[in-house]
């Protein structure tokens, strides 16, 4: 960080030519951000555009009742989007890094339909952590009321920052719709879901060290120029 300094204020000392230079590769380094956040999703087919053996939900997991499809109808983006047909889940295993910070973002769209009164229902998006031999480690982090969000179109959900347990080996992304009661009850149908992602999250450190090694490699430029 002092180093980083004293190349700054050196660099702040020159001509308007440098200055300008710094400031757009400032500009440049904060545009490369949001793109870095969101650079390597972790998951198999998290777009369902991929088709296989499981049609397009290839790479997920059933986690209960086998009532969600790829289908082309209704998709955020793409040709594709995952529909569950009353109630059902996926889920996929992710590896990760015990004390590594991960993202996760996905896309749900629930329908206006008029629910049988009483019945207990709900859509979420699920982060379970695991250690290596399938235990839990430490709190699972979820977004358990998707279907308070506006109805009848796509909604954005965000984890934010969320660090993995010391003792995590894997973490288990789930999504889907459940239902309470004997199940006869009626409940909004189809919920559809798109473009999960899961992700690390890039460390300050490591976007401090390319903005210092930018900056160092410019100032040793006009060093070279001088001379």
């Amino acid at each position: 960080m002092k180093q980083s300094m004293k190349i700054l204020k050196k660099i702040m000392k020159g001509g308007e030519t440098m200055k300008k230079t710094i400031a757009l590769v400032g500009m440049l380094l904060l545009l490369s951000i949001p793109s870095m956040a969101h650079a390597q999703n972790l998951l198999v087919n998290g777009g369902f555009e991929s088709d296989g053996e499981q049609g397009h939900i290839t790479g997920w997991t059933i986690d209960y009742n086998n009532n969600i499809f790829g289908v082309i109808d209704n998709p955020q983006s793409g040709s594709y989007n995952a529909r569950n047909f009353w109630d059902g889940a996926l889920r996929q295993d992710v590896a990760v890094t015990g004390g590594t910070a991960y993202q996760f973002s996905g896309w749900s769209y629930i329908p206006t339909a008029t629910e049988t009164i009483g019945t207990t229902w709900g859509s979420f998006f699920q982060i379970d952590w695991k250690t290596a031999a399938g235990g839990t480690a430490g709190t699972s982090w979820s977004a358990p009321n998707l279907k308070n969000l506006t109805r009848d179109q796509y909604n954005l959900t965000q984890s934010g920052a969320i660090v993995a347990p010391t003792t995590a080996a894997y973490a288990r992304i789930k999504f889907g719709t459940w239902q309470g009661g004997d199940g006869t009850q009626y409940i909004p149908n189809p919920t559809d879901f798109d473009n999960l992602s899961f992700s690390v999250v890039p460390e300050p450190s490591s976007l401090l060290l390319l903005g210092t090694g930018i900056v160092g490699m410019l100032s040793a430029t006009r060093k070279r120029k001088k001379a």
